[in-house]
């Protein structure tokens, strides 16, 4: 007993789906891309400690989402950032990039810009200028604890 054409042709096309859908599933969860995502891309340096910032990660511009990081290099002893930023969205030249830590049980590292509403806008390729390293605990604490050791040093004496 043989299939008919019918049969053949139906068995082919779900065959092909069903690999399709298998390379898309496989490809979205490595995290790569198969569709060219739409932005445009603006690039940025940090002089201080940004492990954890990785490719993918989000980018939010006034506490909103609106891109993600493409590449993290280090070149000269700097972290250099490029951003895929979504069309539409306006960044103005005086912005400031941070990186800070999203609230949650996997500790994610994240691009913030911090934009006011006034100015002329970045362009496709441009340089984010005025950088902040992130704020990390441990060296903030650690400039500090002397003068807290000695404030509370000198409370104990009076």
């Amino acid at each position: 007993m043989y299939a008919s054409r019918t049969t053949k042709i139906l068995v082919t096309i779900f065959a092909l789906a069903g690999l399709a859908a298998l390379v898309v599933l496989t490809t979205s969860l490595r995290g790569v891309a198969i569709f060219e995502p739409s932005g445009y891309v603006l690039y940025t340096t940090l002089d201080q400690d940004a492990s954890g910032l990785k490719a993918n990660n989000p980018v939010e511009l006034n506490g909103v989402l609106v891109g993600k990081v493409l590449s993290v290099r280090l070149k000269d002893l700097r972290t250099h950032l490029a951003l895929l930023i979504d069309d539409g969205v306006r960044i103005n030249r005086c912005a400031t990039v941070s990186l800070k830590t999203e609230d949650s049980v996997l500790v994610t590292k994240f691009v913030s810009i911090e934009s006011q509403s006034n100015g002329p806008p970045l362009m496709a390729h441009d340089t984010i200028g005025g950088c902040h390293g992130p704020v990390v605990l441990e060296q903030a604490i650690g400039a500090y604890g002397p003068h807290v050791e000695q404030h509370s040093s000198l409370r104990r004496d009076s």
